[in-house]
Formats: structure tokens, C-alpha cells, sequence
């Protein structure tokens, strides 16, 4: 029937606000009728009286509403923003970091593990993801909150040391002690950009759930 969901806010707004206003109509005359017995009033008084109440109380819900209605478009366009952003940066080529682990090079003659091509296939995939999420970073700052921010500066932060065992990994073939130490930095440094896209995709979720209940919920009550 309301294609439009802002013509149904507006119609469920006006049947509120009649009933409201009706409510507390009968609300004064039940209170007025009880006391009319304690007090001397005229006609004219009383209905000066009932209509200043029913004046005051469209009054506050035609303050009230308004507000709460601005502060509700305000909440969608934050989250809206919000997400747009983080859809972007988890992205499926983001993603990807989720499954690395698990992508294994074998050698051919042996049909056992290549650790050596394996190891640089993790690490040319964590680059990629490092990069890219570099060039996300000014714009994705800008739309967490504090909460969330210090976990994520946290993670991002550990990846720092990165591209010194990067740049290295040709050097650091050349002795076993060297690739076993390599090889153990950049698993670790794997595992925090797993955490780190996890935590995104989680925050996702959760701006995703806010959007939803803040479209979803009436104006009249308190956002």
C-alpha cells in the first residue's frame, strides 16, 4: 500500500500524534470531572484550561518529533557512510588474506611442501593486503569509533615490521637458521592480517545491525 517508507512514517506520525493528543484530551476531562466537585470554575475557564493543556501538549510532540526524526536521518547517513566505506575494504581481494594459510605450494619431485615457494607466496599475498589496506586507511580512519579504533591501530600497528623481512626474503634463503627465523616472522605477521580483516568484517556486522534498527525504528521514541 506505502511504496514510499517517509509517506508511512509521515501517515503513522499524524494517527500518533491524533491519538496522543485524543489520549490526553480524555486524560484532562477524567482528572477535571474528578475535581470539579473541590473547585469553582466556570465554563469558560475550564475550557480555556483544557485547551491551553491540549495546545501545550501538540506543542512538545510537535518539538519533540522533529528532533528525534533529524537526529534519525543523521544516524543513517553516519552508518550508510560507514558502511559503504567498510564494504569496500572487505572486499573479496581483501578477503583473500582469510584463506592464504591454507594455499600450499608442493614440490614436484618430492609431491611434499615447497616451504621456500610456499613461504613467498604467503608474503607476496600479505604485501598485496598490507597495500591495499594502506590505501584504505585515511578514509576508513574517518568513519570508526573509539572503541573500535584503538583495537584495530593496535593490529594494523603490528603489521609495521613487515616489509623489513619482505624485502629480506631472497637474502635470508641463502642459510636454514635464517628461513626457519624467516619463515616464522611472516606466519605470525599472516595471522595478525587474518585477525585484523576478521575484526572488520566483524565491525561490518555490527554497523550493519545499528543501520538496521535505526531505519527500522519508530521516531517517536528515543533514539
Amino acid at each position: 500500500m506505502f511504496k514510499d517508507e517517509s509517506k508511512l512514517n509521515k501517515y503513522l506520525l499524524t494517527i500518533f500524534l491524533i491519538l496522543a493528543t485524543t489520549c490526553m484530551f480524555f486524560i484532562l476531562i477524567a482528572y477535571i470531572i474528578a475535581f470539579i466537585p473541590y473547585v469553582k470554575i466556570n465554563e469558560w475557564d475550564l475550557l480555556a484550561f483544557i485547551g491551553s493543556m491540549v495546545v501545550a501538549v501538540i506543542t512538545i510532540l510537535g518539538i519533540r518529533v522533529p528532533l528525534l526524526n533529524q537526529k534519525k536521518e543523521q544516524l543513517i547517513v553516519k552508518y550508510e557512510n560507514e558502511l559503504k566505506q567498510l564494504h569496500r575494504v572487505n572486499n573479496n581481494d581483501m578477503r583473500y588474506i582469510l584463506k592464504v594459510e591454507s594455499e600450499k605450494i608442493l614440490d614436484i619431485e618430492t609431491d611434499e611442501v615447497d616451504r621456500h615457494s610456499t613461504l613467498q607466496l604467503h608474503a607476496d599475498y600479505l604485501n598485496d593486503y598490507i597495500n591495499s589496506l594502506n590505501g584504505f586507511i585515511p578514509s576508513l580512519i574517518e568513519s570508526l569509533d573509539w572503541d573500535f579504533y584503538q583495537k584495530f591501530e593496535e593490529k594494523y600497528s603490528s603489521l609495521g615490521g613487515f616489509s623489513f623481512y619482505y624485502d629480506g626474503l631472497e637474502i635470508n634463503y641463502l642459510t636454514t637458521q635464517r628461513f626457519g627465523l624467516l619463515e616464522e616472522k611472516i606466519n605470525n605477521y599472516l595471522k595478525i592480517a587474518v585477525e585484523l580483516q576478521t575484526l572488520l568484517l566483524d565491525y561490518q556486522k555490527i554497523v550493519h545491525q545499528k543501520y538496521d534498527e535505526i531505519k527500522n525504528k519508530p521516531v517517536f521514541f528515543k533514539l
